[in-house]
């Protein structure tokens, strides 16, 4: 378990993180994270859809995080619950 407080993690990423955070050619943070073979299977279904477009799967998920953080909602609360879903296994 992690003892540092909340406002200390976000100073101080983990050291996955810390490995995997970098930054990109054209100035965009690059962010790398195994996700669930089902999450997967969704963002590929969105890339069929944008056939059109041409969008890859980081577009797809650049995407998806913007409609989410320029949304109205709370974001600290869905994300909490989520984390705590997913740890539970009842997401």
């Amino acid at each position: 378990m992690d003892s540092r407080t909340g406002s200390d993690r976000l100073k101080s990423p983990c050291t996955w993180c810390t490995l995997f955070l970098g930054r990109s050619n054209d100035g965009k943070r690059e962010i790398r994270r195994g996700v669930d073979e089902e999450i997967v299977g969704e963002v590929d279904e969105l890339v069929a859809e944008c056939d059109d477009l041409g969008a890859s799967r980081s577009e797809i998920v650049e995407a998806i995080l913007t409609a989410f953080v320029q949304s109205g909602s709370n974001h600290a609360k869905q994300v909490r619950e989520i984390i705590i879903r997913k740890r539970e296994g009842t997401l």
